[in-house]
């Protein structure tokens, strides 16, 4: 999970994350959207893709990426699940 948090914390990737989760992108596509250079963005997207956010796949010469949806899911999971044990927490010792 520490290498997820790791990867969001750059606002860029977090950027990516939004657009991805409105349709799947190819890099060119996505670099002209974000206005980031291409060589910029293919390092965000391999930290994206080694830490399991966005999965890849080749259509003809392109790379297309997309969300992981299930590792995002688990990570919504994991932060309210934390967010609820530390209301709990709080309440208690109140």
């Amino acid at each position: 999970m520490q290498e997820i948090f790791k990867a969001l914390a750059d606002p860029s990737r977090r950027e990516i994350i939004f657009l991805l989760m409105e349709k799947e992108h190819a890099v060119k596509e996505m670099s002209e959207k974000l206005n980031i250079p291409m060589s910029t963005l293919s390092h965000h997207l391999d930290i994206l893709y080694n830490s399991g956010l966005v999965t890849k796949r080749k259509k003809g010469t392109f790379i297309i990426y997309a969300p992981a949806l299930s590792v995002l899911d688990e990570l919504v999971t994991y932060v309210v699940k934390s967010f609820k044990k530390k209301e709990v927490t709080v309440m208690d010792n109140e």
